[in-house]
């Protein structure tokens, strides 16, 4: 995945890279590009996948999701735009985090969740705190499964969009959706 940053000077994508030059071992690793001064410059280099980095509002910061072993979860981590590319992990215990986005005033990341044992909901985390809030609040049942995923903020803050995936379990089929909810959630 590539993407620009809003003020549209800088790019960032994740590229299947070899961890040391001539190695056969490769991971998902984290790209950053100056359109002004077309370089490209590698800002992660650990050996785990590094997935769908968007930026905050202000460009000083790129969010992704990755899996920390130690917690044996995909968590969200970002990393700041500049040199030394400093890179922080937001836990979300008890939870695989995936596609996060920053809120336009970059303190907090609105996520997919997946906990243990249920569904896969929209959730926002603070990032200075590590406080965790559910926001959508998907049905499952023995009749349907509804799984929300791909959430955006919108520019001014206040509402969330999202996917929903409804799966009739009677007639083994799926839908999707789109939806909007305010970003306190519904």
């Amino acid at each position: 995945s590539t993407q620009i940053s809003h003020d549209d000077t800088k790019l960032v994508s994740s590229i299947y890279t070899p961890i040391t030059a001539g190695s056969s071992t490769a991971y998902y690793q984290l790209w950053l590009g100056d359109k002004d001064a077309k370089t490209i410059t590698q800002i992660t280099t650990d050996a785990t996948e590094h997935y769908n980095a968007t930026f905050s509002a202000d460009g000083s910061m790129i969010t992704y999701w990755s899996y920390d072993a130690t917690a044996d979860l995909d968590q969200l981590f970002t990393i700041s735009t500049t040199a030394p590319y400093t890179i922080t992990e937001i836990k979300t215990p008890a939870l695989d985090a995936y596609y996060p986005v920053f809120t336009p005033d970059g303190l907090s990341l609105v996520f997919e969740g997946d906990p243990l044992n249920e569904t896969d909901a929209i959730y926002i985390v603070k990032i200075a705190t590590g406080t965790v809030t559910k926001l959508s609040q998907p049905v499952y049942n023995e009749t349907i499964d509804e799984y929300d995923s791909f959430p955006s903020v919108s520019p001014d803050g206040t509402q969330v969009s999202f996917t929903r995936e409804t799966y009739t379990i009677a007639s083994d089929s799926d839908t999707y959706d789109i939806y909007v909810m305010p970003i306190a959630g519904s």
